[in-house]
């Protein structure tokens, strides 16, 4: 103006104007973060660089502009009232700082992100806000959700790997993050198991991948504390992957199955759950077993179950339980009834052996509530007999691909005819083992459970036809007696004990494959609810 009065100065320079750098922080927003321009790009928070914390709607803005990238630590979202314990990274020019903007950074192109997270391909994740909204609904509710679900996923893997050394806090946490991101992102690009998110659910092979890759960078990082690198020397990357993958899923998935009104409660039940950190530091001694172990199954199963129940425990209402805790025994005229409790004792029940052909287990089931069982519902089951004597004498089997589906008649069960069924033995001696496959004599066997009165099992005649099977390799098996520890497990049921309390989770590995030496060289593990008691045979040559 008062250039163009014709007096004063224009005020014009050779330092061009500073353009304010500004941008939003999105974990949910954060605020109260310190935002970092990143000035020597070695994406640390250096002593000397620019600093700015983020306003009560997680809005930043650099005075003096920052043409570098940017980093954001601390902070509480404004969403659940939790403090932010991870690191955000964005890419210079970028708008906003998100879980997704930090794996751009990681590595991955936009067009590979949107790609596995079966986002729009138009979509522009520099500035694009994930939370905004717009007449109280957001307005890019997809993006918002898968947003979340990688942070969630990030987050609680960084967690539960400094959980092993019971390492917490922002302090010991955001290094951690930064190389989980960063794993994450390289697992993702190269990734031959599809793309993470390109539906509501996560891929599953694809997040065990993306766990073990993290735990293997952060054990060979020099970023992190000594103790967290040193707590995981003794871990199998993809063990602990195994276990701890498919509970992340579940986190992950109730994100992004949640809608515009339940998503801030949904995220922030998910964000305060710590049973999956708290269970691998508890199980920690297991984490160097092979993941295909039988005890790996188990503890998978047992945490995926602990994070899918409610935080406040309620009573199923939706299952069969057996009448009485009591399954009979029918040879002939005769019945003898066994409790699940006697069984289970140290005194064990007397069978009589072998048994007759004709031999039936009787049992009365009974509905509680309605359940319903899911379409292409699949079972397996199987079995461990173990001689208490001390010899090395043992059986195991077991079969798979068993439909289940429940109908007016009750649930009827089908061996379907790629079902696999096989037993293995080995001799008291331990010197002979041998394993049989009767897939072919059970294929295409069907039963039918009243899931509401009693029912009759054929048992000798299965039993008969094993031993037979196995004669060929092993002698004496008819008249055989003492005392035996036996297992019995079942995947997949809704069956219960009498009171609706579950039946013990366990596992059981079956060989299938032997070398010439005896040595196993494949097997199956069944996985669930079952029962471990003692037998006492006792042999009357009854045939």
């Amino acid at each position: 103006m008062l250039a163009a009065c014709g007096g004063g100065n224009s005020g014009s320079s050779d330092t061009p104007a500073v353009t304010p750098t500004s941008g939003l922080a999105v974990d949910g927003y954060l605020k109260q973060a310190n935002v970092t321009c990143d000035a020597n790009g070695n994406g640390l928070v250096d002593s000397g660089e620019v600093k700015v914390t983020t306003d009560a709607v997680g809005a930043f803005s650099f005075p003096s502009g920052c043409s570098y990238g940017i980093i954001v630590t601390g902070g509480i979202n404004v969403d659940t009232n939790q403090a932010f314990t991870g690191v955000l990274k964005a890419p210079a020019g970028a708008k906003v700082a998100t879980p997704l903007t930090t794996l751009l950074v990681g590595g991955m192109t936009p067009a590979e992100l949107k790609t596995s997270l079966g986002l729009d391909a138009n979509m522009d994740l520099l500035t694009l806000d994930p939370a905004a909204k717009s007449g109280g609904t957001y307005t890019n509710l997809a993006l918002f959700q898968k947003t979340l679900a990688v942070q969630q996923l990030m987050q609680k893997t960084a967690e539960s790997l400094g959980g092993l050394a019971s390492a917490t806090g922002s302090d010991a946490l955001q290094p951690i993050y930064t190389e989980v991101a960063k794993a994450f992102a390289t697992a993702m690009k190269s990734s031959s198991s599809g793309n993470l998110a390109s539906s509501t659910a996560l891929n599953q092979t694809l997040v065990e991948s993306l766990v073990s890759a993290a735990t293997t960078r952060v054990a060979a990082s020099d970023t992190v504390s000594p103790s967290v690198r040193t707590a995981l020397v003794s871990v199998n990357s993809a063990t602990f992957a195994a276990v701890i993958g498919s509970s992340l899923k579940v986190q992950a998935d109730a994100i992004l199955q949640s809608s515009d009104s339940t998503l801030v409660s949904v995220t922030t039940t998910q964000q305060g759950d710590d049973k999956v950190s708290a269970f691998a530091l508890e199980k920690k001694s297991s984490l160097n077993l092979l993941p295909t172990s039988t005890e790996i199954a188990v503890l998978k199963t047992t945490l995926s179950e602990t994070v899918a129940a409610p935080s406040t425990p309620v009573v199923a209402n939706n299952y069969i339980k057996l009448v009485d805790n009591t399954i009979s025994l029918t040879s002939g005229t005769a019945s003898t009834a066994y409790t699940a409790a006697a069984f289970q004792s140290a005194a064990g029940i007397s069978v009589a052996w072998p048994l007759s052909t004709s031999s039936m287990l009787d049992l009365s089931l009974a509905e509680v509530g309605t359940f319903t069982i899911e379409e292409g519902k699949k079972l397996s089951a199987a079995f461990k007999v173990t001689d208490e004597s001390g010899s090395s004498a043992e059986v195991r089997g077991f079969i798979d691909n068993i439909s289940i589906a429940k109908t007016s008649s009750g649930l009827v069960l089908r061996v379907a005819n790629t079902a696999t069924a096989k037993v293995y033995g080995v001799s008291s001696d331990g010197k002979k083992k041998a394993v049989v496959n009767f897939s072919s004599s059970v294929a295409g066997i069907t039963n039918t459970l009243k899931a509401t009165g009693s029912n009759s099992i054929i048992l000798g005649e299965v039993v008969n036809y094993a031993i037979t099977s196995l004669s060929n390799d092993f002698t004496g098996i008819s008249e055989l007696s003492g005392k035996y520890k036996v297992t019995l497990v079942i995947s997949d049921l809704p069956l219960r004990k009498a009171d609706g309390t579950k039946f013990e989770l366990m596992g059981v590995d079956v060989p299938t494959g032997l070398s010439s030496v005896g040595a196993t060289t494949s097997s199956s593990a069944v996985v669930g609810y079952g029962l471990t008691g003692y037998i006492t045979l006792t042999n009357t040559n009854e045939r």
